[in-house]
């Protein structure tokens, strides 16, 4: 649409933007595209700072059932199952830059604990292992339908991030596009937050999560 590139073009120009359209008029994109090209040309020109692990951008929404759509709108996006954006994004930045990362981090966010618990990475495990069984049905009608609709974890190995889960451990793969679980988040700190506002506050204050914006300072300095 007009009102996309112009934004983009508007971004490019260093002005603020603000955009007002209908519904299914691709809003969207006029913040994701830039907010993309602002990453890739970090990890372009300045490789020593991009490998520094920060929150580079913030995705603020006021309710969880808008959060969990743009959640869908970056797994398509960053974490498409055909690789299209890392292989842009490494012939654009090289192909040692590290793949940047995003993550949901709100009340849904597996789970409100100081540290993991065995039930519940039990629990985790068994409610993603939906999405293999999909696949190992072969039922891919079914199964790119989920695709489509960014409703499958933007992992490179589900599976084998299952497995982990099932031994208590929240370790992402470098090339992951989507950090799932808080604790993955509290140690590889993404460089995409999607938030709320009372989310964010609890985030700020509270010592688990301090690592998070101990990086970003860091970040930020570099």
């Amino acid at each position: 649409y007009q009102h996309q590139v112009e934004s983009l073009q508007s971004y490019q120009e260093g002005k603020d933007v603000f955009v007002s359209t209908g519904t299914g008029s691709g809003k969207t994109e006029c913040f994701l595209w830039p907010l993309l090209i602002k990453l890739v040309t970090e990890a372009k020109t300045m490789p020593d700072s991009w490998k520094q692990r920060g929150v580079r951008a913030i995705l603020m929404y006021p309710m969880n059932a808008l959060v969990s759509d743009q959640l869908s709108r970056l797994r398509r996006i960053m974490g498409d199952a055909n690789g299209e954006f890392l292989r842009i994004f490494q012939e654009t930045a090289g192909v040692t830059a590290r793949r940047p990362q995003f993550g949901m981090y709100t009340g849904r966010t597996p789970y409100a604990d100081e540290s993991p618990k065995e039930e519940k990475d039990r629990q985790l495990a068994n409610m993603l292992s939906r999405y293999t069984q999909v696949t190992q049905n072969e039922d891919s009608t079914y199964y790119q339908a989920l695709l489509r609709e960014g409703k499958i974890p933007a992992k490179k190995d589900l599976s084998a991030f299952i497995a982990q889960l099932r031994q208590g451990v929240h370790q992402p793969d470098p090339e992951d596009a989507e950090l799932i679980t808080r604790f993955e988040m509290q140690e590889h700190t993404p460089d995409i937050l999607i938030t709320n506002y009372s989310m964010l506050e609890y985030m700020m204050i509270r010592p688990r999560e301090k690592e998070i914006w101990d990086n970003t300072v860091k970040w930020m300095k570099e």
